[in-house]
């Protein structure tokens, strides 16, 4: 591993009631092989990039090791004395297909994820799913915080799911 890959390594969630690459559903909860998350989009615990870095980079700003002279330090991992907080992958990006941001809502709430960063947004003004809406609602009931991009569009039309009431809306006003 190198770069930011090796500073998150030690802050990846794990799924300790699932058996890495054995093909089955060990926990029995609808995801096989979601042994450091899942990735909804292609269907697979096993490849969890997807087709793009950008999870990566947002994870290693917010968990990377400190402390260990490698890459970055992050404002919340941890290091040899101290645990920092854990990373679960939640794929909707993946190599092959795109889909599953309801499903990776929930998947992240059900095991105890309890914020849930989101680097996508719909590009029509004013569009949401319903299913999208009630993932976000169910998060929030179960004590989670939810958190979308604006969009980078310019606009003071309303993009969702960053301007539904239930998250908080990240956006820059600068390069």
């Amino acid at each position: 591993l190198v770069g930011s890959e090796m500073c998150i390594r030690d802050s990846i969630w794990t799924n300790s009631e699932e058996i890495c690459g054995n093909g089955i559903d060990d926990d029995n909860n609808g995801f096989i092989d979601d042994c450091h998350g899942y990735n909804h989009a292609d269907n697979t615990g096993l490849d969890l990039l997807g087709g793009h870095w950008h999870g990566t980079h947002c994870g290693g700003i917010i968990s990377a090791s400190t402390n260990n002279n490698i890459g970055v330090s992050s404002i919340s991992g941890g290091n040899n004395m101290i645990a920092g907080n854990q990373l679960m992958v939640s794929t909707v990006f993946g190599k092959t297909n795109t889909g599953g941001f309801a499903e990776a809502l929930v998947y992240g709430a059900d095991n105890g994820a309890r914020i849930s960063s989101n680097s996508w947004g719909y590009t029509s003004p004013d569009f949401v799913e319903e299913s999208i809406l009630d993932a976000i609602d169910y998060y929030n009931n179960v004590g989670g915080i939810v958190i979308f991009a604006a969009g980078n569009d310019n606009s003071d039309e309303l993009y969702y799911p960053g301007a539904y009431e239930g998250v908080i809306n990240v956006a820059a006003v600068n390069d």
